[in-house]
C-alpha cells in the first residue's frame, strides 16, 4: 500500500487540466503512454526489491553494490529529492484544498481571500500557511511511530484510488466527439502534455 500510495503522485490530481489544456483529447492517450513507462519503472524497483530485500530503497540497492562514497552520495540526493517533492505536493495541494471548500461555499473564491499577517511575514498567502500546516501535520503523524505513519498512507492511498476510479468512471461514458476538437495537432504540443503528465507519478518510495 505504501508503494501505491508513493507512485501516485500530486501531478495526476493538479496538472491532469493543464495536461488537457495542451494535448486536447490526446490527453488521454499521453497519459497511457506514461503509465507504460511508469510500469517499466515501478518493475525495476520490484525487481531489484525482490533480489535487495532490504529496507532503505534506492539507498540500499546503491549500498549494495557500489562503494560507500557512492551510496552516501544517493542518500543525501534521496532526502533533498523527498524534501523538494513534499514541498512540491504541499504546494499543490493547498489551493486545490481551499477550491475544494469555495465549491461547497464554505470559504470564498481563493483569489478572494486575504493574506494572513504573521510577525516576521506580514502578507503571507493562507495557501502558503495551509501548505505548511499539512507538512507540519504529517511530521507530526511521522514522528509519533511508524504503524501511525503506516495507517495514514493507507488512509491516503485509499483516497486516491477511489478519487481516481470515480473520476475515470464518470468520464468513460459516450460523449459527443464534437466536444472534443482536436487540439494537439503538432508533435511539440504532444511532447509537452507529455512531459506535463510525466509529472503526475512520483516513483519515490520503494522496498
Amino acid at each position: 500500500m505504501i508503494g501505491m500510495g508513493a507512485m501516485i503522485g500530486a501531478g495526476i490530481f493538479v496538472l491532469t487540466g493543464l495536461a488537457a489544456e495542451i494535448a486536447g483529447p490526446a490527453a488521454i492517450l499521453v497519459f497511457a503512454l506514461n503509465g507504460i513507462v511508469t510500469a517499466f519503472t515501478g518493475l525495476s524497483y520490484a525487481e531489484l526489491a525482490a533480489s535487495i530485500p532490504k529496507s532503505g530503497g534506492g539507498y540500499a540497492f546503491v549500498r549494495e553494490v557500489f562503494p560507500d562514497r557512492e551510496s552516501f552520495l544517493m542518500g543525501w540526493m534521496l532526502w533533498f529529492a523527498y524534501m523538494i517533492a513534499g514541498a512540491l505536493y504541499a504546494l499543490g495541494f493547498a489551493p486545490n484544498f481551499l477550491e475544494l471548500l469555495h465549491v461547497y461555499d464554505l470559504v470564498p473564491a481563493p483569489e478572494e481571500v486575504g493574506a494572513v499577517a504573521l510577525p516576521i511575514v506580514p502578507d503571507l498567502p493562507l495557501a502558503f500557511v495551509l501548505a505548511f500546516g499539512a507538512v507540519l501535520g504529517l511530521v507530526a503523524v511521522n514522528a509519533v511511530s511508524t504503524a501511525a505513519s503506516g495507517s495514514a498512507e493507507t488512509i491516503f492511498t485509499i483516497i486516491k484510488v477511489t478519487i481516481l476510479v470515480v473520476f475515470v468512471a464518470s468520464g468513460s461514458r459516450p460523449r459527443p466527439t464534437r466536444r472534443c476538437p482536436p487540439r494537439a495537432s503538432s508533435r511539440s504540443r504532444a511532447s509537452t502534455g507529455c512531459s506535463r503528465a510525466a509529472r503526475s507519478r512520483s516513483s519515490r518510495r520503494w522496498g
